[in-house]
């Protein structure tokens, strides 16, 4: 997994804020990805990968159907985080979700539609960009909930 994963996904789950996995990738590749979470991690809902009838990201019809179909809020509501400007970012604007581009220390001039709103270099950086820019749930009580 990759730094941070574990991380953000105890910060969001204990904000009951739902996580998704669209990928261009094989049915076969989540599964190995959700094989690697730690025990006792809920699976990233919905995950879906180039089997599941979607047209590929950059296309925004999976996107959409995240947030509408199955998490039922309105796209500008959502947050694309990818590694790809031109699939991951363009998906998400074509979607009309806030964008981020996980950049990974590179630094690239982008052409306009591939710019995302926010830039970060790893997910603890995401996690910092979560909580000063955006206003989310205080985390839940396990035993009260």
């Amino acid at each position: 997994l990759a730094p941070g994963v574990r991380h953000i996904c105890e910060f969001l789950d204990a904000r009951r804020i739902p996580r998704a996995i669209l990928t261009r990738n094989s049915r076969d590749s989540i599964g190995h990805f959700h094989r690697e979470l730690p025990s006792g991690f809920p699976a990233f809902h919905p995950s879906i990968s180039r089997e599941c009838g979607f047209l590929p990201k950059p296309h925004p019809d999976a996107l959409l159907h995240i947030a509408s179909d199955v998490w039922g809020v309105t796209p500008k509501d959502i947050i694309m985080i990818g590694d790809s400007a031109k699939d991951d970012v363009l998906a998400g604007r074509r979607a009309g979700a806030i964008t981020v581009l996980l950049t990974g220390g590179k630094d690239e001039e982008l052409p306009e539609e591939h710019k995302p709103d926010f830039y970060v270099h790893d997910l603890m950086e995401f996690h910092a960009l979560l909580e000063s820019d955006f206003h989310l749930s205080e985390p839940q009580d396990k035993h009260n909930s």
